[in-house]
């Protein structure tokens, strides 16, 4: 003999076992729908910026003497905020400051080259920045952009939208 036991069938599972699996299950398919549907509404508003941010890449006035100041704040280098300060002329040579707020997922702006700006003749202080990821329509996918914080010497173009 081996000596191991062969247990009677069929096996008893508690019932409390059995409800216990069954709740968590639908707590967690729950969850999931949450997120599922949640997440769009909730970046909703960030891709309707993304989208008029783009438009007006494609159609603004380009801005001269552009400069960019600000921070960067990194979370756990997946997240990073950008909070910039942008002065710029427009086409008559009048001077505008604004601010510029984005996020990259998974990438940080090359602070090295060279920054290139559009304005809204209509609304000066609507700018799109060729560092900006919605510029070349990566922002949501978050790939890696591109600018130079500080003045800019020439101009850079676009790829994508060239």
């Amino acid at each position: 003999m081996t000596g191991f036991a062969i247990l009677p069938r069929p096996l008893r599972v508690r019932p409390a076992f059995v409800r216990n699996c069954i709740l968590g299950s639908i707590v967690c398919f729950l969850g999931g729908a949450a997120i599922a549907i949640g997440g769009p509404i909730w970046q909703l508003g960030e891709a309707k910026r993304i989208v008029a941010e783009q438009e007006l890449w494609k159609t603004g006035a380009a801005a001269s003497d552009v400069e960019v100041s600000g921070r960067e704040t990194s979370h756990n280098f997946l997240l990073n905020s950008y909070h910039l300060d942008v002065a710029f002329a427009d086409t008559a040579g009048a001077p505008h400051k604004t601010t510029v707020e984005f996020d990259t997922l998974f990438a940080s702006v090359d602070q090295q080259s060279l920054v290139d700006a559009r304005y809204d003749p209509k609304q000066p202080d609507r700018v799109a920045l060729s560092s900006s990821p919605g510029s070349d329509g990566w922002r949501c996918a978050g790939s890696p952009t591109h600018a130079r914080w500080g003045r800019a010497s020439r101009r850079s173009t676009c790829r994508s939208c060239a």
